[in-house]
């Protein structure tokens, strides 16, 4: 219309060059200040010629609420007289915004204040690099905030040093999330180390994670002696199986990353990297280890578990059982093409949970190793050490 913006076509201009451009958006948050729209209010031609719809132009917005917000102004009009008419509606912070677009505007912000609420009692300077990530934040389940909070005050300039990103001593912190959440991070610490990080890693000084082939990885310095004084090295399966390993305990890993974060273990080295390839495991070396093996929780970790076992009947499967699931069941996914077959070496526990993996409701059918906080994993690697 070309004149007189109705409550419902204002709080439709606000929805769609307020709310919905994120640009604007962000700009209100980060530098607060009133929005003031026209109202467009009618020349005495216009008004006379719908008079009707004139006093309903008046009288929606005396029913405004809060009235201070609509600007008014008293004009007089040839033939119909005067009147005090609305000319403008400011509103005068993001609040008022919210209120006025209705529920879902409101819940939304409720929930951006939690999240505010949450990170700046990490630390208060963070406002500005918040609400630059907010609509990364807010997509994020309450549980990765959780961790988000908790991981910032942990971390400090150097703390890696000898170490691979994912071995970091933090607490309470699965070691992918640090990973998947490297951007977000790294511009926090810029913010509450007052400098500049480019590389979050080379900051954290941790050694540069190597990929393909078996990797080996002595977890202490009398079996890396033996192997040379290497903190690292890969091999094939055929020379991994023909080359006797240092110390008493092998350390089965399935995933490759999942080898660089384990801690100094007595005697003992890890093998990582290998997936489904277990094959090496019928070397006659192992058969004088104590082994152990660690993979994920799904239907194929299992599997892997099952083979594993075929050639080593007397190694141990470790946090692979429905205690560690249950106590991670929050950070499962969804493992889209499930083995189906029961394997043939589980125990009666391993093979109940293959079952009810199978069973489970999408997102609740995996959970992978990197998922597992550091201290549990910590913890259950230290005790089969003891108790072996």
């Amino acid at each position: 219309m070309s004149w007189g913006v109705t409550v419902e076509a204002a709080r439709k201009q606000l929805q769609e060059k307020e709310w919905d451009r994120w640009d604007r958006l962000r700009k209100h948050l980060l530098n607060p200040g009133a929005i003031r729209i026209s109202l467009k209010p009618p020349s005495g031609k216009q008004a006379l010629a719908d008079i009707s719809r004139f006093h309903q132009y008046i009288r929606q917005w005396q029913e405004w609420h809060p009235a201070g917000q609509v600007e008014w102004e008293t004009r007089d009009y040839h033939k119909i007289g005067q009147h005090r008419i609305p000319v403008a509606l400011t509103l005068p912070d993001l609040k008022s915004l919210f209120n006025a677009l209705g529920s879902e505007a409101i819940q939304r912000s409720q929930h951006w204040e939690t999240l505010f609420k949450r990170l700046l009692a990490v630390n208060p300077k963070l406002d500005k690099v918040l609400i630059r990530h907010l609509r990364v934040l807010e997509s994020m389940p309450e549980d990765n905030i959780e961790s988000l909070a908790r991981v910032l005050p942990q971390l400090k300039k150097g703390m890696g040093k000898g170490l691979y990103p994912r071995a970091l001593p933090i607490s309470g912190i699965d070691s992918k999330f640090i990973e998947q959440n490297t951007t977000i991070i790294r511009d926090f610490l810029e913010v509450m180390h007052s400098e500049t990080i480019s590389d979050l890693y080379q900051w954290l000084e941790c050694n540069e994670t190597p990929s393909g082939w078996l990797v080996i990885r002595p977890l202490c310095p009398k079996t890396q002696a033996k192997m040379m004084g290497l903190a690292v090295l890969k091999l094939s399966t055929d020379v991994l199986r023909n080359t006797p390993l240092p110390g008493t305990h092998i350390l089965v890993v399935e995933n490759e990353q999942t080898g660089f974060a384990l801690p100094a273990l007595d005697n003992t080295v890890a093998v990582a990297g290998g997936g489904k390839n277990v094959s090496w495991m019928d070397a006659d070396w192992l058969k004088d280890r104590r082994v152990a093996y660690w993979g994920d929780i799904d239907t194929w970790g299992l599997s892997i578990l099952s083979d594993a076992r075929s050639m080593r009947p007397d190694l141990v499967a470790l946090m692979m059982d429905s205690k560690t699931y249950e106590q991670f069941l929050r950070r499962t996914s969804h493992e889209s093409q499930p083995a189906q077959r029961m394997p043939d070496n589980l125990t009666p526990a391993e093979q109940a949970l293959f079952s009810r993996l199978l069973k489970s409701k999408k997102g609740k059918t995996r959970l992978e190793q990197e998922f597992l906080d550091q201290d549990y994993i910590f913890r259950h690697l230290a005790e089969w050490k003891a108790h072996t």
